[in-house]
């Protein structure tokens, strides 16, 4: 399949294969491979995992070859805002009937005039009277009279009544009804345009398809469903329709009823000769979010699991969803054959939920071809690194760095490289293409870019105000609440410290582009408003009292020298080893200065410091912590090239001044002394700086042996 996919080939070529019963594409049956019948299967993934290029290669695969169904739940059947969503449920309509309606008009459509479809029969008068029903004179549309409404539906339970029908006479006497009803329809729901055609298609088919049999089944069909009820289908079809208007609890339960409609309607389409000869339909849901989980899945998967009769198992359809989280912790969706792991058997397991691993260093080597980055080694390493192990961001940055080595330009800064996007200009740079992809809203991601430097939610909302935002912090908790917490952003790898944005690779992308749209004087001031927010007590800016999160905003502000390292200086003094090498992991993490690194100079002189102004303080020491300082938080960058080889200059220096550190703690405290942490440091930090792991990560090594 599509090289495009990596991760997801299996996906696509192995398990969904398993489930249709047929390749995509088309090829020779396939045995069943799930032995309690197929589950629901959710594939759990980053954004840019790839999950939406996997449901386009499906949808495209198999819509010629069985009844296929492709939605993304985020056009309209969800919001990030809780308001938003609120507004998706009307007396008429919810995100469950519109995402209904959406999936029978799919499963219905017959792409090549051939090929066998079910019909809806139960689930379509339902759909119809939910969404088209209001007896609120007060509401109805311009045009639209009362008398008009009652013979609306008398008209139309005398259509559901009749079995065998004059097909003439009934096309004639449904006419009025479906020109009145679709009337409604555009009054009831601007929002959404495409549901005019929908419910004429549907209805037009109602007719069509309606006889004695049809007629019979659904009846009693929602005669058994609706067992609270009284009085025939009809009837009881109109108790639903109250049930739903009621707009609490009940509502949910109509809605189950619809989804049982809907499977029993898949299932009734396949006699005993189809369930040997025809593949079952198709349906595939991109971005489940937390919202639609319990309103349509969950439910779904528990209606999923009843049905059939007559000693045989129900047709159901092969059910792919996929949604935003950490999939690492789940089986891996490259396992070919998840149905042979009993304990994800259903149907001890309805829901089967895989994830979606990082992208991995193979794999970027892959995307990069024939490309020569051998003066650059480590170059697919750093692209894992500024993705996060996102296939889509991998693909952007493995693209734009192949181009630019073709063209003779340095490949790092690899977020600088011009972008690939489709119009071909060069006046972006990646960083924007990954931005772009990873967060759609436009709105969104200019919030974001402002608030790259914070390091918490009230920094953000601090820093909001400070540049005018009188509704800063309700701003701030909705991206929190909303963008970030579902795009699981603000969760720290490892369970760290919380963190406004957490996940290294988007903010690394996101001060890349604040850098990119700021002045000197913008980036200086959104440091120092940032600072003074971990400075509750006022200190001067001199102060050696500063804390770690107000020296990380510090540096990144240019005060290295001036505020930095005298503070950190005094810190030294003042803390245990492992707990001062976590604050050095910390303010290493800071971007850099709006033009760029300061690097440690060989000028000789201590820069004033007021613990080496203390008479017998060893200044070797101050030197050494600005040479430690200054390279781990150059190497601390995501876009720059890890140190290869033991004798480089970074490690050396990062080991000398460790070895500095380590030896004057000794005689500072020569008996009854805390662990030296320096000690493990010495060999610890060159070691990880090797392996690619940077500030935070270093090592503090608690606890250290001497």
């Amino acid at each position: 399949m599509a090289p495009e996919l990596f991760n997801l080939t299996t996906l696509v070529n192995g398990i969904v294969p398993a489930m249709v019963g047929v390749p995509p594409g088309g090829g020779d049956w396939i045995d069943a491979k799930f032995p309690a019948g197929a589950p629901v299967l959710e594939i759990v993934g980053d954004r840019a995992s790839g999950k939406s290029e996997a449901r386009r290669v499906l949808s495209e695969g198999y819509v010629r070859l069985v009844p296929t169904a492709s939605v993304d739940l985020t056009e309209g059947y969800t919001s990030a805002d809780p308001v938003d969503r609120d507004r998706l449920d009307t007396d008429n309509s919810s995100p469950v009937t519109d995402l209904l309606f959406t999936l029978v008009y799919q499963l219905e459509r017959r792409p090549d005039g051939s090929r066998h479809t079910p019909s809806f029969d139960r689930l379509r008068p339902a759909l119809l009277l939910l969404t088209l029903w209001d007896p609120e004179p007060t509401r109805w549309p311009a045009g639209v009279k009362p008398a008009q409404v009652a013979t609306a539906e008398a008209k139309l339970r005398g259509i559901l009544a009749q079995h065998t029908p004059d097909p003439r006479r009934l096309d004639e006497s449904f006419k009025d009804w479906i020109e009145l009803s679709t009337r409604m329809a555009g009054a009831l729901f601007p929002q959404f345009p495409w549901l005019d055609p929908v419910l004429r298609a549907m209805a037009t088919t109602m007719v069509q398809a309606h006889g004695h049999r049809r007629a019979a089944r659904w009846e009693q069909w929602w005669r058994g469903r609706l067992r609270t009820e009284s009085g025939d289908a009809v009837q009881r079809l109109f108790g639903l329709v109250q049930r739903f208007r009621n707009r609490d609890d009940s509502r949910m339960e109509a809605e189950r009823h619809l989804i049982a409609a809907f499977l029993a309607d898949i299932d009734g389409a396949y006699g005993a000769l189809a369930r040997k000869t025809r593949h079952p339909p198709l349906v595939l849901l991109d971005n489940v979010d937390e919202f639609l989980d319990g309103r349509f899945l969950t439910p779904f998967v528990s209606e999923y699991r009843h049905g059939g009769g007559a000693g045989r198992p129900a047709v159901r359809p092969v059910v792919v969803a996929t949604s935003l989280g950490n999939g690492d912790e789940l089986p891996s969706v490259t396992e070919p054959e998840p149905w042979k792991e009993e304990a994800l058997r259903p149907p001890r397991t309805w829901r089967l939920r895989m994830g979606i691993p990082r992208t991995t260093d193979a794999e970027v080597r892959q995307m990069l071809g024939n490309v020569d980055y051998s003066e650059i080694s480590a170059l697919p390493k750093i692209i894992v690194r500024l993705s996060g192990g996102r296939t889509g961001s991998a693909r952007l940055l493995a693209d734009a760095a192949a181009e630019g080595l073709r063209a003779d330009i340095p490949p790092l800064p690899l977020l600088a490289l011009p972008s690939r996007d489709t119009r071909g200009a060069a006046s972006r740079d990646v960083a924007a293409d990954i931005l772009e992809q990873a967060v759609p809203d436009a709105n969104v991601r200019d919030l974001l870019v402002n608030l790259a430097s914070a390091l918490d939610e009230s920094a953000a909302v601090d820093l909001r105000r400070r540049l005018g935002d009188t509704d800063a912090a309700v701003r701030v908790r909705e991206l929190v609440n909303g963008t970030l917490a579902l795009s699981h952003w603000n969760r720290a790898p490892g369970g760290g410290p919380s963190r406004l944005i957490a996940d290294r690779a988007l903010r690394a992308v996101l001060l890349h582009r604040l850098r990119a749209i700021s002045t000197r004087f913008s980036w200086d001031r959104i440091q120092r408003i940032l600072a003074a927010r971990y400075n509750p007590g006022h200190l001067p800016l001199d102060s050696v009292l500063h804390e770690p999160e107000f020296l990380h905003h510090a540096l990144a502000a240019g005060w290295l020298d001036s505020v930095v390292l005298p503070a950190l200086h005094h810190r030294y003094l003042d803390r245990a080893p492992a707990g001062w090498l976590r604050d050095v992991n910390l303010i290493a993490t800071a971007p850099p200065e709006f033009d760029g690194y300061r690097r440690a100079p060989a000028a000789p002189g201590v820069p004033a410091c007021a613990v080496c102004a203390t008479p017998g303080t060893n200044r070797t020491v101050h030197a050494a912590i600005r040479g430690l300082l200054v390279t781990v938080w150059r190497l601390s960058d995501p876009d720059t090239e890890p140190p290869r080889r033991h004798n480089e200059a970074d490690v050396i220096r990062v080991e000398n001044a460790l070895k500095t550190l380590a030896a004057d703690y000794d005689e500072r405290n020569p008996r009854g002394a805390e662990e030296n942490a320096y000690v493990d440091a010495v060999a610890g930090w060159p070691e990880a700086l090797l392996g690619l792991h940077q500030a935070p990560d270093l090592p503090t090594h608690e606890g250290a042996s001497r």
